[in-house]
């Protein structure tokens, strides 16, 4: 089975974890540049480094947050290695592991930052999925995401749609390795969107 290892923290303006994934996991600290991790104005932070005594609710750490837990769906304790959440992946409505965030998290938010710490190994890396997901249900929504694939011609890149039209911002080299933990970060704002890995803009 294909394995994602999801890093630890997730922080950020706005922050999300994926509707699908193909096999990645949450876990140890990595270095995460300053100018890449927002703290003002921060919404949602969800740290995956610890099993939750319900093994699926993990409270939201910000500072004065108003938005609740982040829950991981189809949840096993095979899921947790100690340091960290790896998720296999799978169709949302299905019996796939994914962790679902507070509805409307980036309700009127004119702007988000979404900044992950994550390991992904090969076979993920090789094919087409949602690193992390927001608003994305039908082809009709808006909505912002991160993928990691460098396989059939594709790169790292964010993806926003809004007003009915895909804004796709891609990395000019995979720029990522496998079994790796690293540092994750997409910016919209203006309706520009911008992808940083370990603290470097790549796109």
């Amino acid at each position: 089975m294909t394995r994602i290892t999801w890093a630890k923290r997730l922080l950020g303006a706005a922050l999300a974890v994926p509707m699908t994934m193909a096999g990645m996991a949450l876990g140890v600290t990595t270095a995460v540049a300053a100018d890449t991790v927002p703290t003002d104005h921060l919404v949602a932070q969800y740290d995956f480094t610890t099993k939750p005594a319900d093994g699926k609710t993990v409270a939201n750490s910000a500072p004065n947050a108003a938005l609740g837990a982040a829950t991981v769906q189809n949840a096993s304790d095979g899921l947790w290695s100690g340091e960290s959440l790896t998720l296999s992946g799978g169709a949302k409505d299905g019996s796939g592991d994914w962790v679902k965030l507070p509805e409307n998290i980036l309700a009127k938010a004119t702007s988000a930052t979404v900044t992950m710490e994550v390991k992904a190994d090969a076979t993920m890396l090789g094919n087409f999925h949602f690193m992390w997901n927001i608003g994305n249900n039908s082809s009709d929504t808006e909505y912002f995401f991160t993928s990691l694939n460098c396989g059939s011609g594709r790169n790292p890149l964010v993806g926003i749609k809004a007003n009915g039209a895909e804004q796709l911002v891609q990395s000019e080299s995979c720029a990522v390795t496998a079994d790796r933990w690293m540092s994750v970060t997409a910016r919209i704002s203006n309706g520009q969107a911008r992808l940083y890995i370990d603290g470097r803009r790549v796109a």
